[in-house]
């Protein structure tokens, strides 16, 4: 669940991450994403304290970049966490409470804003805070033949492919996928890359 509080387009959202209940799990998985700009999009700015043992890898070029790792900072703490890009999040489930809540604070972008999808795998986001249909709600149109993999944290496991046949919402099977807040999900793209783009505005 997410709550979104904005003011003048700042404010802050809150993710909550249920600990897996698997039995023997030692960590819990969730695709996660920053809905807001911070002051700058470093993992320490936008995620400053997080429990120990909490892991993020982003996605690029079709494989997973080195992990961060939170011990009291991050390590290496270089990584960006930009609006429109997902990203796993990996809690020690020793150590991180039941449940997990991660807050993001920052200004709501707006404008005409751009996010690439590339060929291939690439894991995405709504680059604003807002959740809906895919493509009704938050305007992704995705190329014919192209596959949508959202992660159920409850039961840790890939949700069933959505796939879309075009041109419209209704050609989506066996639905159009539903994005929350703050989530962050794969898109396979079997054709050239394109630009997600939305005119946004919360005035």
């Amino acid at each position: 669940m997410a709550q979104v509080y904005s003011v003048n387009a700042v404010g802050y959202v809150n993710k909550t991450i249920p600990k897996s209940t698997a039995p023997g799990a030692l960590v819990t998985y969730a695709i996660l994403a920053n809905p807001l700009n911070g002051t700058n999009n470093n993992i320490s700015t936008i995620l400053p304290v997080v429990p120990d043992g909490t892991s993020v890898f982003k996605f690029s070029n079709g494989t997973f970049e080195n992990p961060e790792t939170y011990f009291a900072g991050w390590d290496p703490g270089t990584a960006t966490l930009n609006p429109g890009e997902g990203f796993f999040i990996v809690l020690d489930n020793a150590t991180a409470p039941n449940p997990t809540t991660v807050t993001f604070v920052g200004e709501v972008p707006q404008g005409t804003l751009v996010n690439p999808i590339a060929n291939g795998y690439s894991l995405r986001s709504s680059i604003v805070p807002q959740s809906g249909q895919l493509q009704s709600t938050l305007g992704l149109v995705p190329a014919p033949d192209s596959s949508v993999f959202t992660f159920d944290v409850t039961r840790q496991l890939y949700n069933d492919p959505f796939s879309y046949f075009g041109p419209t919402p209704a050609d989506w099977d066996p639905a159009e996928p539903v994005i929350g807040v703050a989530e962050g999900f794969f898109i396979l793209n079997p054709a050239a890359s394109f630009n997600w783009t939305r005119q946004f505005s919360v005035n």
